[in-house]
């Protein structure tokens, strides 16, 4: 989070597209944080070509494309990584995503694709308390760090929001949350 991925892929899809490849874009029906826009956090935004429900019905439309790109890749269940990257046999496929959610847990999709990708690419970001290279993302309800609760809870309310942290400030975000309980 707050990395510069979606920035990231915006740029990469303008960049194919002024070349003339054929590019499609693509992100699981869970996020419903843009509708079916994507949208960076400098406000770069783009409409996706299809929000997946089931895999299965893209990959027609997808095989036509030079390059498939799928944005929180985390969201989708392993299986469809698995026919994503079938597909990256007939065409270049390339998901962004983050590794794990806010409690520190491995989302399923990001498993896989750890597991399986042909190449991995890290975004750096910052430690939203000490400036320090930040590894884990943190949610909070009401400005109160979670430490449980329901995975795939997207920052469309008012009272959650996300911070990147480094490991050290996310062990003392912990101790300090679990002594105001």
């Amino acid at each position: 989070m707050h990395s510069g991925k979606t920035t990231d892929l915006v740029q990469e899809i303008y960049n194919l597209e002024r070349v003339g490849k054929n590019v499609g874009l693509y992100k699981p029906r869970v996020d419903t944080k843009g509708g079916n826009t994507i949208v960076s956090q400098l406000g770069y935004a783009r409409e996706c070509d299809g929000v997946i429900e089931r895999l299965r019905d893209w990959l027609p439309e997808m095989r036509t494309k030079d390059y498939v790109f799928v944005d929180e890749a985390q969201f989708m269940p392993a299986r469809d990584i698995d026919m994503l990257a079938q597909l990256g046999v007939e065409t270049t496929v390339i998901c962004y995503g983050i590794r794990c959610d806010g409690f520190q847990n491995p989302w399923k999709g990001s498993a896989r694709l750890l597991q399986i990708a042909d190449r991995l690419e890290e975004f750096e970001s910052y430690c939203e308390v000490c400036g320090g290279k930040a590894s884990r993302n943190t949610r909070f309800i009401n400005g109160v760090l979670q430490t449980a609760g329901q995975q795939d809870c997207i920052e469309n309310f008012d009272d959650i929001s996300y911070k990147c942290v480094c490991t050290k400030c996310w062990f003392e975000l912990k101790k300090s949350s679990s002594k105001s309980a």
